[in-house]
């Protein structure tokens, strides 16, 4: 079939098969300019159509989870420095948020954390392990959040809640161990 095209203002008739076929071969040839023709395409379109280019790459990952798998452990799997760089990273500019993530981990395994916490439970959590890390800031020793009825004590169990938790001096909080006060 052919089709007319304007070149430099000029008519000529195109074979609209050899059209696709040329085209092909130079982005066979050309891979960094298809590349970056293509990411200045997505980046007009996302922001564009943002909300709408969210819900098609959330539906395209629920399609193929396991493509989705595979990507991720090869990124991972080369870029993993630069992936733990940026998790020291974090880890060293949120203290309190590592504390209590640590925290539920354990209450989690212990089975400490209640079902019906609220998230202004939560909140109050982090709360606590926020002001234990000013407190260490303030007076130079280090501060703990600390269960005041252990979660795992000798003769009872406290839960992971907030009106269990205390901040206390680091070395207070170790010779206390698994014991109430």
């Amino acid at each position: 079939m052919l089709d007319v095209q304007l070149i430099n203002g000029v008519s000529i008739r195109v074979c609209l098969e050899c059209a696709a076929d040329a085209t092909k071969q130079w982005a066979k040839e050309n891979p960094e300019k298809v590349r970056a023709k293509n990411r200045k395409t997505s980046a007009t379109r996302r922001a564009v159509h943002p909300e709408k280019c969210r819900k098609a790459v959330a539906k395209s990952k629920a399609a193929n989870p396991e493509r989705v798998h595979e990507y991720q452990a090869d990124y991972h799997a080369k870029n993993r420095d630069r992936i733990n760089a940026r998790i020291r990273g974090w880890q060293k500019d949120n203290p309190a948020k590592v504390a209590e993530n640590a925290a539920r981990r354990r209450a989690m395994i212990l089975q400490a954390t209640p079902p019906w916490l609220t998230a202004e439970h939560y909140e109050e959590i982090a709360m606590k392990y926020e002001c234990a890390v000013l407190c260490a800031q303030l007076t130079g020793v280090g501060h703990e959040v600390d269960h005041e009825q252990p979660l795992k004590g000798r003769d009872r169990c406290g839960l992971h809640i907030p009106i269990n938790l205390q901040i206390i001096a680091w070395h207070d909080n170790h010779t206390k161990s698994n014991r109430t006060k």
